[in-house]
């Protein structure tokens, strides 16, 4: 696999995108002919939210942080004019990345292997796929990798302890309010991971 620029934002988009385009679209699971496997499913979303977060900026996170949005069942319509009223540059071209995960995510919901899945372990399921192709990029062992992996439990801890497992719970009736406030503790977890990813590429560098 190849490496994508700041593969561990990208797994929380992945995951954030998943659950926003997987909820409200469940009747249009039968008008999909494709199916994708998990392992399929997460190598097209970390390759769509690795795309997706080179169009973001630094400015674009704080923008989205300072939104209050209350409304969970959004249109990309309103979606689209929320980001260009939070000055998020590029608003069309993330709309249209939302959209082709959203189409992912039904080509998963389609398959044989997503409807045999216990759904109260699929998050779980999902984190482990993005996990073991993510760490593809990096190396197997090291003092560096090491502290990333603690750097990376931390966060993890921090982001479950602030939502709570009515994230999970929640997940499938939520519309994509939820990828524009979903609050501090999404962001303060993207935060996180950035700053562990930076750290273990300024190790490697050394």
């Amino acid at each position: 696999m190849k490496k994508l620029r700041k593969p561990y934002v990208s797994c929380i988009l992945v995951l954030l995108l998943f659950f926003t385009s997987c909820s409200q679209f469940e009747s249009d699971i039968e008008e999909v002919e494709n199916s994708l496997s998990l392992k399929e499913f997460v190598e097209k979303h970390i390759e769509l939210s690795s795309n997706m977060l080179n169009l973001l900026e630094n400015r674009d996170l704080e923008n989205i942080t300072s939104l209050n949005i209350l409304e969970d069942n959004l249109t990309y319509e309103q979606l689209q004019k929320i980001l260009h009223d939070a000055n998020i540059e590029k608003a069309n071209s993330i709309i249209e990345l939302a959209k082709e995960m959203r189409s992912n995510g039904i080509n998963f919901m389609n398959s044989v292997e997503y409807k045999s899945l216990n759904k109260s372990k699929l998050e779980s399921e999902i984190i482990n796929e993005i996990y073991e192709q993510l760490n593809e990029s990096y190396p197997k062992s090291g003092p560096c990798e090491d502290k990333y992996r603690k750097a990376q439990g931390a966060c993890t801890l921090q982001y479950t302890i602030a939502t709570g497992a009515s994230v999970v719970a929640g997940s499938f009736t939520l519309g994509f309010g939820w990828l524009v406030g979903a609050g501090g503790a999404l962001i303060n977890y993207t935060i996180c991971m950035v700053r562990a990813d930076n750290a273990l590429e300024d190790c490697l560098a050394q």
